[in-house]
């Protein structure tokens, strides 16, 4: 597992690991995609092997997806769900059918958890689970987390497509999401795609929402001066250190480099 120390440090985490009863919003900007991030926590939390492990909410991407890029840091997610350390809620699926009609997609496609190498006499995994959603969106997303990835720690990669759909649910989901954290002790992660051209946009003005919710914020962006062949981005952590009183954040800025199977963050000007 990568540790990220200098990252942990710029969020002022004890251990090597993101603690429990936060939430945390991954806010990345174009050309720079925050995926290091959900990956680096998501493999932090399979690692600590907390009691009901972690789950993952997927508007983005397959299942393939984040198993083969797991595999690299050296956790599988099959495993993991068959330890009950971890469950997949496919929302892709459930967003398409909303989009298109029940009649027009194929429910429950188990090609999209074969291996390359393996199309045939394909199963779902038991760790994963399709949502089905309902005329608000939003509500029945979160009532299908709860029925089947109440978990310790919870990631949503990404609210961007919610947004799009124009349910208008998306402040209430972050509500409660919120209130999970302070009642229940949950982790919650969430990612979003920001629209710097504009600020008075639907993205812009959501992830300003759910930073102020937030206790800790990665912004993630390219770098000011162009392309490096060093660095490929960097990442301004605001971390709110009592939200109980008017003390304004922290800003730690550093920067990143990504490999094939793993990454680099680095204080900026060391290389």
């Amino acid at each position: 597992m990568t540790t990220f120390k200098e990252l942990n440090n710029a969020c002022q985490w004890e251990d090597d690991y993101a603690p429990l009863g936060q939430l945390i919003l991954i806010r990345d900007r174009a050309p720079s995609d925050g995926s290091l991030f959900i990956h680096h926590l998501l493999n932090s939390y399979l690692a600590k092997q907390y009691k009901k492990g972690v789950g993952l909410v997927s508007l983005n991407h397959t299942f393939l997806h984040y198993q083969t890029i797991e595999l690299k840091l050296n956790s599988n997610l099959l495993k993991e769900g068959e330890n009950n350390n971890f469950h997949f809620v496919d929302a892709v699926q459930g967003l398409t059918q909303s989009f298109l009609g029940e009649e027009e997609v194929m429910q429950d496609n188990t090609l999209l958890y074969a291996s390359p190498v393996n199309v045939t006499d394909v199963k779902k995994p038991q760790c994963i689970s399709v949502w089905k959603p309902d005329s608000d969106l939003c509500e029945s997303l979160f009532q299908h987390i709860r029925k089947n990835a109440d978990k310790d720690c919870l990631i949503i990669d990404h609210l961007n497509p919610l947004l799009y759909a124009g349910d208008g649910g998306v402040y209430k989901l972050m509500r409660k999401l919120h209130e999970l954290t302070k009642k229940e002790n949950v982790t919650v992660v969430v990612a979003i795609h920001d629209c710097a051209a504009d600020y008075r946009s639907e993205e812009t003005r959501t992830a300003n929402f759910i930073e102020h919710l937030s206790d800790i914020t990665f912004r993630v962006s390219g770098l000011p001066s162009g392309y490096s062949k060093d660095v490929h981005g960097q990442v301004e952590v605001v971390y709110k250190k009592d939200k109980n009183t008017f003390d304004p954040p922290k800003h730690v800025k550093l920067h990143f480099k990504t490999m094939d199977h793993s990454a680099k963050l680095f204080a900026i000007g060391n290389v």
